[in-house]
């Protein structure tokens, strides 16, 4: 079956529903040939429409509308939410949610049900209501660090109906809420032993990349009132970005974007928290740095920078293979310029 992969050209950054996609959120893909698609190598993938109206895409969602119609969702660092249909051919804005007064970075977006919640570096996470995708509206705002200075968030999750939190000023770790009330989320506990960056979840347990250092540590979050440690592993000179677990919930991807002994995606088996083991590595170019991954079905998803969209064949989940890429960033060298999400 055809897969949709939309492409957006956003400025570099620095470290720090129903589905819709794959979508792709990219940082500068500077050359072009007459007809607009970027000159970079690509396998099995092919780009069938771009959009570029606007400016500091980071993170990239989608929502399929009830009506069948389906649309990326962006979040504008230095500007807020786009909604772009991507049923359209090629894909038009429909809609746009500017950020919140005094505020500056959005982050992240992800849904549930017909709302978006849109993560903000600096301030109140954003609920946004796309009961009709063209108008979209803020419903709500949820304060994740109140009485914090430029309080905010760096990430989020959405599963079931939790919202994870993570990230933002110091001590910057994890925030569980209820969704039962989608507007008006309730606090239901905190764990914040250090900085957590990002997480990836399998069930009631969490795997929270401490990217400063610490590792990567495996949280019991069934009681989120009193969630604990269930294990802590770690690798030389790591910089553990983000996690995403296969669907058995037995091995885990783990991006490394700031370390010092290589900036790439590292594979563990956690089926025993108290007996970690590394049994691969996915290094696509060892002076290439990763940034975000994804696991749908059997297919491993990673947005890398300047290597652009990979996308792996987990079957066998220690193994990977690559079977498709779209090198969205032409020119030469390394750093953090390219692909930042996939949908």
């Amino acid at each position: 079956m055809r897969q949709i992969v939309l492409a957006a050209v956003l400025l570099a950054a620095a470290p720090a529903s129903a589905q819709a996609g794959p979508f792709l959120s990219d940082v500068v893909p500077t050359a072009s040939d007459a007809s607009g698609a970027f000159r970079g190598g690509s396998l099995n993938a092919e780009l069938i429409g771009n959009y570029d109206a606007r400016a500091s895409y980071a993170d990239v969602w989608g929502y399929a509308a009830p009506n069948g119609r389906e649309y990326a969702l962006g979040a504008l660092q230095t500007q807020g939410l786009v909604v772009v249909d991507v049923t359209a051919v090629p894909p038009v804005e429909v809609g746009f949610v500017p950020l919140s007064a005094g505020t500056s970075d959005s982050k992240e977006v992800e849904t549930y049900g017909q709302y978006a919640y849109v993560v903000n570096e600096r301030g109140p996470m954003q609920i946004v209501s796309l009961a009709d995708p063209t108008r979209p509206v803020v419903v709500g705002q949820l304060q994740t660090q109140p009485g914090v200075s430029q309080g905010g968030q760096h990430t989020h999750a959405i599963v079931g109906d939790r919202l994870y939190v993570h990230g933002g000023r110091q001590p910057g770790g994890i925030r569980v809420y209820s969704l039962a009330n989608p507007v008006a989320p309730t606090l239901l506990g905190r764990y914040e032993p250090f900085y957590v960056h990002d997480i990836g979840v399998s069930g009631t347990t969490l795997y929270a990349a401490a990217i400063y250092g610490e590792g990567i540590d495996i949280v019991d979050a069934s009681n989120p009132a009193a969630m604990t440690r269930r294990a802590l592993f770690n690798y030389p000179g790591s910089g553990a970005h983000n996690v995403c677990l296969t669907t058995d919930g037995r091995y885990a991807y783990v991006g490394d974007e700031i370390g010092t002994s290589g900036k790439w995606t590292r594979i563990f088996d956690v089926q025993d928290p108290d007996n970690v083991e590394m049994v691969g590595e996915i290094i696509v170019d060892g002076a290439a740095v990763v940034h975000n991954c994804y696991v749908r079905g059997d297919r491993l998803f990673l947005a890398h920078y300047t290597e652009g969209l990979r996308v792996f064949d987990i079957s066998t989940p220690a193994a990977p293979v690559e079977v498709a890429f779209y090198d969205t960033y032409a020119p030469a060298g390394y750093g953090y310029n390219g692909a930042w999400a996939v949908y």
